[in-house]
């Protein structure tokens, strides 16, 4: 076997030379990202998806994984990204038990997380300094809504049933796991005190999340309280067709009778929002910028990738690790209607 000659081990030097900063490069341009999303139904999920795909173009390898709104196949897609060796995850919570869950894996394996749309309690968030998240402020959705409340009002002034001057509303939560039900209610009250109306709570009642469990409650107030209620405040838009579906058993959702509806929504470009408010099934939503959650999200969690402080990247982070999108009101007095 001869010896290699200078020039051969010259142009093997060159070779590796050359291959070694393109894999350096490829390596640290184009981390892997695991994106768990919620549903390939759920409005938010679709929406930031798409946008995700269009922003991640020769800057990342992202994989998505749904996990069909069930806690197990989530926990299972996390666990497998983060076995996998994803540099950075984006994940939107089914439930507290999975955001819990979530960051406890990814604590474990050093990678960072982004949670998206549902945001997961204060203590969860402050449990570790790699947690962040993307989304909007649920006060200023409860302010959205109450600003649709009173333009309801003055459109309709025989919506005040006994013309007291006040709007007495029911107010129906989600999981208080991902859902700061205290700072949506207060955006709420405190936008109808400022418009001039007298908010009166008649009822606030605490549900699963799901349709079911909010149509149930709404019958249970419906039949408790009848012409009392002038309105329903929804925390999301599963709770928000429970609310429907019992208003029109009951007769509450055409005509005099109806009762306003307003509620969050997880996407202001969601067709079922715009048919909803065009039937006039709700009279408006505080709605979340998918769009532009779904970016955020994955610029966020690029740069954590690439260990970056996103702090220090053009983001404006609040307390080092909040992003917030501001809400997007969708009523029929906003520029004629939904998107």
């Amino acid at each position: 076997m001869k010896a290699p000659t200078a020039a051969s081990l010259a142009a093997i030097a060159a070779a590796i030379a050359l291959f070694a900063p393109s894999c350096s490069r490829d390596k640290s341009d184009k981390p892997d990202i695991g994106v768990v999303l919620r549903s390939s139904d759920d409005p938010l999920s679709s929406a930031a998806r798409k946008a995700m795909s269009a922003a991640t173009t020769g800057k990342a390898d992202i994989s998505f994984a749904y996990s069909g709104l069930r806690a197990a196949d989530q926990a299972s897609s996390i666990e497998s990204f983060l076995d996998k060796g994803r540099r950075a995850l984006v994940i939107d919570p089914v439930d507290s038990i999975s955001a819990r869950s979530a960051i406890a894996g990814a604590k474990a394996k050093g990678v960072p997380l982004v949670f998206m749309g549902s945001m997961p309690a204060e203590n969860l968030m402050l449990s570790w300094d790699k947690v962040f998240y993307v989304g909007s402020k649920n006060r200023d959705a409860g302010t959205i809504m109450a600003e649709i409340l009173a333009e309801h009002r003055e459109r309709t002034p025989a919506s005040d049933r006994n013309g007291d001057g006040e709007l007495q509303y029911i107010f129906i939560a989600g999981d208080p796991g991902l859902q700061d039900t205290a700072e949506l209610s207060i955006g709420l009250s405190e936008a109808l005190e400022i418009s001039g109306l007298k908010p009166s709570l008649v009822m606030e009642a605490e549900t699963s999340g799901g349709a079911a469990d909010a149509r149930r409650k709404v019958e249970l107030a419906i039949e408790r309280f009848g012409n009392r209620i002038e309105a329903i405040a929804c925390a999301d838009w599963a709770i928000a067709q429970g609310a429907i579906e019992a208003c029109e058993k009951a007769g509450r959702q055409k005509g005099a009778a109806a009762i306003p509806i307003v509620s969050v929504h997880r996407s202001a470009s969601s067709p079922e929002l715009k048919a909803a408010l065009d039937s006039g099934k709700i009279v408006g939503a505080a709605a979340l910028d998918a769009e532009a959650i779904g970016k955020a999200a994955l610029s966020l969690a690029l740069m954590l990738a690439e260990g970056k402080d996103p702090a220090k990247s053009g983001h404006r982070m609040s307390d080092a690790k909040y992003l917030w999108i501001p809400y997007t009101k969708v009523s029929k007095t906003r520029n004629g209607a939904a998107p």
